[in-house]
């Protein structure tokens, strides 16, 4: 009896061992190369966004109303930067963002949010508080990072800021503030 060539179970089941070993080294990876692009999108959105609101300073010698302003939407406090005057050519929006609707776009404290009588809440990040007990012009926008949530104060007072080499679903979330 003459015996046919093909695999074996064995042999088989060995080459699907080795692709499943193989994707689950390979998933993970993936997945934190898209984590980690978009940390560099929101960067890149945000130095953008900085960009624009200094060219929006040096036109009006004013930066853009705060979050505090009742009745406009966090789209509506952006516009500004769009018409007449083209600072930004769109209005990015976080891409880490659980929200829905007008609440997707970047939260933004303008000036007004970092008087001295504030400065304690900016006790962790020494370059923005020795700025807001000297009563400067400053304003910030910020991304709730890949963890999706927000962490505005840590004990007793500051922001957990976003570390990469924490990992890449780490707490903290992505500031940018200026001038």
């Amino acid at each position: 009896m003459e015996r046919t060539k093909g695999f074996t179970l064995i042999e088989l089941l060995i080459v699907v061992a080795i692709i499943a070993i193989l994707a689950a080294i390979a998933i993970p990876n993936f997945l934190a190369a898209q984590t980690r692009s978009k940390v560099s999108r929101v960067t890149s959105e945000m130095r953008t966004f900085a960009t624009g609101m200094e060219s929006y300073y040096v036109d009006n010698n004013t930066y853009l109303p705060t979050r505090n302003v009742v009745g406009v939407s966090r789209l509506q406090r952006f516009i500004p930067l769009t018409t007449p005057v083209s600072y930004l050519s769109s209005i990015p929006k976080d891409l880490f963002s659980n929200e829905t609707g007008d609440q997707k776009y970047y939260p933004y404290w303008g000036q007004d949010m970092f008087s001295p009588t504030n400065a304690a809440y900016f006790v962790n990040v020494p370059a923005l508080q020795s700025r807001v007990a000297g009563g400067g012009n400053l304003w910030m926008v910020f991304s709730s990072g890949p963890d999706r949530d927000y962490e505005p104060a840590v004990a007793p007072y500051g922001f957990d800021i976003y570390d990469p080499s924490n990992g890449t679903i780490s707490n903290g979330d992505i500031f940018r503030w200026g001038p």
